[in-house]
């Protein structure tokens, strides 16, 4: 692969970050799709008054970009503590539950790292590897926008994911727990809550607790 990637593309070349996402985000042309940026590498696009599909650039180690993509709802908090927060707007949007093209990248052979796009090759390597790299998880990422657009697509999804270990934030197990809460199984809930001792600390577990009544009782605070 290196060798292919030398004789391709010459001696190592870093590209500006800010060239980067310019040019990926010019192959992968958000606008077309109805997206609309928010914040630096992010965009969305509102779906319904609850959920908003959304993608990302993610750098990663090696001098690669990740290609991101998700779904924001308010009946998530996208953080426990230190203080309870919730993505209300537009801007606010942070993925509830999300996939990386570094995961699930499977292609046998072809020039693209660890499912990511090459940053120190050039310029043209960047246009390259987005292309094919975008080629490869757009069905993807469009089935998954699909999928957990209502409530009870979220929740499959989520705990198809949390059956597999993952560092994901939120954990795809909590994200689980308050969609069956927003989907009006409190019981199953707080349950499934009182099982997750091994992926919440006990300020995060007692955070979600007061997050699962202030989804009954909501307040100023929910913010």
């Amino acid at each position: 692969m290196w060798r292919e990637r030398h004789r391709r593309y010459g001696e190592p070349t870093f590209v500006p970050m800010a060239e980067v996402y310019s040019i990926i985000e010019g192959v992968l042309s958000p606008s077309s799709l109805g997206f609309e940026q928010v914040r630096e590498r992010v965009w969305v696009r509102r779906v319904d008054g609850e959920h908003t599909s959304m993608w990302s650039l993610q750098p990663v180690k090696g001098a690669a970009v990740t290609i991101v993509w998700g779904t924001s709802v308010p009946y998530v908090p996208v953080r426990l503590v230190p203080r309870l927060r919730w993505a209300r707007t537009l801007k606010q949007s942070t993925a509830a539950l999300w996939e990386t093209s570094g995961e699930v990248w499977s292609r046998s052979g072809g020039l693209l790292m660890r499912g990511g796009i090459d940053t120190g090759r050039g310029r043209q390597c960047v246009e390259d590897d987005a292309q094919e790299l975008w080629t490869a998880v757009r069905d993807r990422a469009v089935a998954f926008w699909n999928t957990t657009s209502s409530p009870a697509g979220l929740l499959a999804a989520a705990q198809q994911q949390a059956a597999h270990p993952s560092i994901h934030d939120p954990a795809p197990a909590l994200t689980a727990v308050f969609t069956r809460i927003r989907l009006g199984d409190t019981t199953a809930a707080r349950t499934r809550l009182s099982q997750l001792t091994s992926t919440l600390t006990k300020e995060e577990l007692e955070a979600a607790k007061r997050a699962i009544d202030l989804l009954h009782h909501p307040s100023p605070d929910r913010a």
